[in-house]
This record gives C-alpha cells, structure tokens and sequence, in this order.
C-alpha cells in the first residue's frame, strides 16, 4: 500500500471516530522558576455530535382530561445520547407546551429545554 493511501484511511478513521464527544483528562507539566516542575490536571470537553433523529412514540390514551403529552429527546450525557420517553403532564391553564429542541451551534449542538408559552 502506497505512504498516500495509508494516510488517507487513517484520516477516515479519525473523522469517523471523531463524531463521539468525549471528556479528556490530561497532565500539563510547565517548569516553574526554580527548576521545579508543576503538574496539573486539565479536563477538555468536547462539543457533542448531531442528536439522532426523533424516535415515533405512541403517546397511548392521555390518562384523563387536562393532560398533554410531552415528546421524548435525546439527552446528553456526555458520552453518549440517552432516549428520555415522552410521558403525559397536566396542563397548565392558559399555557402550550413548547417542546426541547437541539440547535446546532458554531461550536455543536446544545439543548433547548422545553416550557410553557402563556
């Protein structure tokens, strides 16, 4: 195999793996003015990637009058999205639910948690 395609699969694989977000600890170590090294603990967070697309989930029959049903999402955890099921709430009078909602961002995805609009 040529220096060039190995090069290229390799950089495949990283934007391929690149898409789990991930948390990394890592050790700095910077000299100080006597000679004496100083450690120090750094945590980098990486943005999340997309969310997976919205699960169909059958909400069923409200489980009496003065309830709406709040869709499920995708939550961060920071290592993975976890489906959180949609589940029925009681109205609030006079008030909609506005449902979460991701929104891509210069530097990913951040959430948009859901509320009530009067």
């Amino acid at each position: 195999m040529s220096l060039l395609l190995i090069v290229m699969m390799g950089a495949i694989l990283v934007i391929s793996t690149s898409c789990v977000s991930r948390e990394v600890t890592r050790t700095e170590v910077t000299p100080a003015p006597q000679q004496e090294v100083v450690r120090k603990e750094v945590v980098v967070v990486e943005q999340p990637p997309a969310p997976p697309p919205l699960r169909m989930e059958s909400p069923g029959v409200a489980p009496g009058y003065g309830y709406t049903w709040v869709p499920g999402y995708w939550e961060w955890n920071g290592r993975d999205y976890v489906w959180v099921s949609g589940k029925w709430v009681n109205v609030q009078p006079g008030a909609v639910w506005v449902p979460g909602h991701w929104e891509q961002t210069g530097s990913g995805w951040q959430w948009v948690p859901g509320y009530w609009r009067r």
